[in-house]
């Protein structure tokens, strides 16, 4: 129930801030997030035919996967798209919770060969979860920095 009230206020501020190009998105979802849920709840959601990402429902980046009409960093999708067919592999340093690497890593960009670096604990165990739920046997995991300093 928390979950469905959750996504009716976020999706109402989304196309209410729409004219707006949904400023305040980010803050409405930290709020609502907030809100309704503690800090380890996650939600699976799908965000590609064969591709599904877990994330944490306080993450006001992530939950906004929730908003159907909600698209991540679409120049991106549009490159990987174009070079879906090219070979290559993919290097996701800093991963955060992998949802480029599940994407090129699966079917939707053509299950490229992904190598996925995260440091911090909590967001590498989401991403062995993410691996795991799509059943990707084409992505390295490691757990650590690319750099000691940012």
């Amino acid at each position: 129930m928390k979950l469905l009230l959750f996504k009716f206020l976020q999706k109402s501020f989304f196309w209410l801030s729409y004219p707006l190009q949904n400023k305040g998105l980010y803050r409405v979802s930290r709020t609502l997030g907030n809100t309704f849920f503690d800090r380890s709840a996650t939600h699976i959601a799908p965000i590609g035919k064969d591709t599904v990402f877990k994330f944490y429902l306080v993450d006001p980046y992530w939950n906004r996967l929730l908003i159907p009409k909600f698209i991540y960093e679409p120049e991106l999708h549009h490159l990987f798209k174009k070079i879906k067919d090219v070979d290559f592999h993919f290097i996701d340093c800093g991963a955060n919770l992998g949802y480029w690497s599940m994407l090129v890593a699966g079917k939707v960009y053509g299950s490229k060969p992904t190598t996925t670096i995260e440091p911090i604990q909590s967001n590498f165990d989401l991403i062995k979860d993410n691996v795991n739920y799509n059943k990707l046997s084409n992505v390295t995991l490691y757990k650590n920095a690319v750099s000691k300093k940012s």
